[in-house]
């Protein structure tokens, strides 16, 4: 089968390697989409040393062939989740797949999505509903799944004022699942095409901090006060400390862009405003349910999908992506 390898260094080819074949509670799915994440540029495809596994973590395709399944059978169609979990530790007994005590990842420590075929854990297998594209089930096993986590974690009430911090794929996801719980939701974003994108899904608030003064942008939509809760997918240290800044005096602050270090300074912001700041990751099966409800709801979120490319273009989608023009990418194997 045709799949993707990372040589390092932002460089990459189009292998021919084995199709794979299921054993136990595996199960071989045939890649219809596989969507790009900014994860697989910053800690993969530009690090210095080859990566040992096929790229490539948010997956949906049919099933094609199993071993000793439980419940996944042949020519079911599926969106697999971003880990692969056991599913006997006690945090997958509890439906925690994310933090499975034996885990494993797509792309990262197995193979991934960026192939023709990718061997799944039958744990990773949502069953993807009739009326719902391969492209749907792309988005929701790490987009639109990890954005309905987090912003779960800020458990909004109607009216409150949310700030999305970033308006990549992520955060746009969380600001239309704030605006469908209720809330009133202000984008902070400075990338031209991400602006468009936005406005094309309908964000009916947006700053951009590179032409308008943030701070004062905050206080004019607040009334002074800061925003009630505010979503960090900027990624950098600049979004992490804006986001501090902007929420109010016992506002909450939950991450999602993965940002690898930033400095923090208790005493001039978490304590005097007694901010809460939570993690977030990825998203667990017991939410599952509810995120389809909400994209049955909202189905231009599959706008988020801006460009499509077949495996022998990946050099031509990987230097788009990086861009910074573009929304999700996918291949299409």
């Amino acid at each position: 089968m045709k799949a993707i390898r990372f040589l390092g260094n932002g460089r990459l080819e189009l292998a021919d390697v084995p199709r794979p074949t299921p054993v136990g509670d595996e199960v071989l799915v045939r890649v219809r989409v596989c969507a790009m994440c900014s994860t697989d540029v910053r800690y993969r495809f530009l690090a210095p040393d080859p990566l040992p596994v096929i790229p490539g973590h948010e997956i949906a395709g049919d099933v094609i062939d199993v071993d000793r399944p439980q419940y996944v059978k042949p020519g079911e169609r599926v969106a697999l989740t971003v880990h692969a979990p056991c599913g006997g530790c006690e945090p997958c007994r509890r439906g925690d797949g994310a933090f499975c005590e034996n885990l494993s990842k797509y792309g990262s420590l197995r193979d991934g999505g960026n192939a023709e075929y990718v061997l799944a854990k039958e744990t990773s297998c949502l069953p993807l509903p009739d009326d719902f594209t391969f492209d749907d089930g792309a988005l929701i096993g790490d987009t639109l799944g990890t954005a309905w986590h987090g912003v779960g974690k800020l458990n909004l009430l109607p009216r409150e004022k949310v700030l999305v911090v970033g308006g990549g794929p992520i955060g746009l996801a969380c600001a239309r699942i704030a605006i469908w719980l209720g809330a009133e939701v202000t984008l902070a974003e400075i990338g031209a095409h991400r602006i468009a994108l936005a406005r094309a899904l309908n964000i009916p608030r947006i700053v951009n901090p590179n032409t308008d003064d943030l701070p004062a942008a905050v206080a004019e939509i607040t009334a002074g006060r800061g925003f009630d809760h505010v979503a960090e997918c900027g990624g950098n240290e600049a979004t992490f400390q804006a986001a501090l800044d902007a929420a109010r005096v016992g506002g909450k602050v939950v991450l999602l862009s993965m940002v690898k270090s930033a400095p923090i300074s208790p005493a001039a912001v978490v304590c005097p405003k007694e901010l809460t700041i939570m993690g977030s990751w990825n998203f667990n099966s017991r939410e599952y349910r509810q995120i389809v409800r909400f994209y049955r709801a909202n189905r231009d979120i599959v706008n988020l999908i801006t460009h499509r490319f077949p495996l022998a273009r990946a050099e031509d989608a990987y230097a788009l992506f990086m861009s910074g023009k573009t929304g999700k990418v996918v291949f299409q194997p």
